[in-house]
This record gives C-alpha cells, structure tokens and sequence, in this order.
C-alpha cells in the first residue's frame, strides 16, 4: 500500500514540476510545486485501496477523522443515546470505536 502511496506522491511531483517548466520558467518560487504541497502536509492525501479492499494509512486517518466530526454533529445527537459530553465514554466517538 505505501508503495504505491509513494508512486502517487512522486507522479503528481513530477507534474508540478513540468508545469513549471511549461508555464512559469523564469519563476524561481515554484508556483505549482508550491501549491501543490500546501494542501497537507507534503501534498495531496492518497487514497489508495487494494484488492482485498485493504486501504493505507492515510485513508484510514482520513475516514477516522470524518467519524469523529460526524458523531459530534448536531444530527449525530438527534439519532444517538450517547451525549458528546458523556465523560465515561469520551463522547459518542468513543462509543463508535469501542463498538468496531
């Protein structure tokens, strides 16, 4: 999985490069490299899913995070029994982890 991560990582690198070759060669700042590695922390999030199903790091991260903003959501609390103030379980995401 992180193989093929680091093979997304380096293609879109290399096309950051070649548009700065195309359309701003005389701009020593990098304009598209620089764009480019500003959307996280060293670029885009690879989202790689395997035949299995079995996903990277970062997807996992990435579904985490969308799980916890979801079950403190307003709508999570008209649906859940948990309260997101509910210390003992630290909250209706702690609830969802324990339950996996």
């Amino acid at each position: 999985m992180e193989k093929r991560v680091a093979e997304i990582e380096a293609h879109y690198t290399e096309r950051a490069k070649k548009l700065h070759t195309t359309f701003a060669a005389g701009n020593n700042s990098n304009p598209f490299l620089s764009a480019y590695k500003s959307y996280d922390i060293n670029g885009i999030d690879s989202l790689v899913v395997g035949h299995f199903c079995e996903v990277n790091k970062g997807f996992k991260q990435i579904i985490c995070s969308i799980t916890k903003m979801a079950a403190e959501s307003q709508e999570a609390g008209n649906i859940s029994p948990a309260s997101s103030t509910d210390h003992k379980r630290k909250g209706r995401y702690a609830l969802f982890k324990s339950s996996k």
